[in-house]
């Protein structure tokens, strides 16, 4: 299977998601020449959902039992399958993978993520070599299937190969270049050095605002690790003010940014500066918050009306906060996992089809 068809698969979905503005931008890459962009996309799609029928058909019927098959069971089957399958095409089965470990990790199946995105940045640096922009991808994407996992050191391995190998080849104000930097800044923090963690994130926000924008998603991510370092250091009157400027950044974003009133990355930030006014004990000030989280998440039945209105019950207040706390202070990211706020978005990037 040809590593047009991976891309192919990536295509189709997201046209299935009206996303035309990706499917045009990486036909143009792909089909410099083309007289019909429609037509040659139509090309790939059509091969894309033949073998999204081949992936249904493969399912085990008696697993199966009349049910439709899961995503999950169409990837273990496709993953099981696909050393075999594509023997003859090393390429091919470097760029399945990648697509493959990416879903993994999306479905939280942080395990199967990196045995798929490891033989995926083997195989690359095998064909493309370790600087190749496919292979620092595959590595970037390793380290948050380890960071997923907990193991922290081979994460930093895999964050600081991607690092190294973006600086060299791309320089040290490449947006890729500053998500890696990001990304070891991250497993700082994890691992315990705060004040670390700290002074990388603020280097790389200075990097982004100039190189993608204060409001780009990958800027409102550092900064809202920021506020968070700060937290965990107790310095909460500038982790509030921190986060403070986050929400009025992720208001003013675009929708395709995750911002706006409700988008995810305001709600994020929204949740963020609720639980450093919580720790100011300003109470009052982190319910409205929550309110206002949990109204634009669509949760309005909750034990709100355990709230006392009164200021003199600060011990209600702080109960009934926490007893939202599971809603309010765990969201969704981007890659569809449900996460403590608190931790740095671990993001997977793609350079399939470019």
């Amino acid at each position: 299977m040809p590593a047009n068809l991976a891309w192919a698969l990536l295509a189709f979905l997201r046209y299935v998601a009206g996303d035309w503005a990706f499917v045009v931008k990486q036909l143009k890459g792909r089909h410099p020449k083309a007289g019909d962009l429609i037509s040659a996309y139509k090309t790939e799609v059509e091969r894309a959902r033949k073998f999204l029928m081949e992936m249904l058909a493969s399912v085990d019927p008696e697993k199966a039992k009349g049910r439709e098959p899961t995503v999950r069971e169409m990837l273990d089957q496709a993953a099981g399958k696909i050393g075999a399958a594509m023997k003859d095409d090393a390429e091919g089965e470097a760029a399945l993978r990648q697509v493959i470990g990416q879903t993994y990790h999306q479905l939280g199946r942080y395990q199967e993520a990196a045995a798929q995105l490891a033989a995926a940045a083997d195989l690359d640096e095998k064909l493309l070599g370790p600087t190749h922009k496919e292979t620092l991808t595959d590595r970037h994407n390793l380290g948050a299937a380890y960071a997923s996992l907990g193991r922290l050191e081979e994460a930093r391995a895999a964050f600081q190969k991607a690092y190294d190998g973006r600086l060299a080849t791309l320089g040290a104000h490449a947006e890729d270049t500053l998500a890696s930097q990001s990304m070891l800044g991250y497993i700082a923090q994890v691992s315990g050095d705060a004040e670390g963690s700290l002074r990388l994130y603020r280097q790389v926000y200075d990097e982004q605002k100039a190189v993608i924008g204060p409001r780009a998603k990958g800027t409102l991510e550092t900064l809202a690790s920021i506020a968070d370092v700060l937290q965990d250091l107790g310095r909460l009157e500038e982790a509030e003010k921190t986060a403070g400027e986050l929400v009025a950044l992720c208001r003013g974003a675009s929708a395709a940014e995750g911002g706006g009133p409700d988008g995810a990355q305001t709600l994020q930030a929204m949740s963020i500066r609720a639980s450093i006014l919580r720790d100011l004990s300003r109470y009052e000030d982190a319910e409205r918050i929550c309110r206002e989280v949990l109204e634009a998440r669509g949760v309005h039945k909750l034990r709100w009306r355990e709230v006392p209105k009164s200021r003199k019950a600060p011990k209600q207040v702080r109960k009934a906060l926490e007893s939202a706390a599971s809603d309010v202070f765990r969201l969704t990211d981007g890659q569809g996992r449900t996460v403590d706020f608190r931790n740095t978005l671990i993001v997977l990037t793609s350079n399939l089809g470019s």
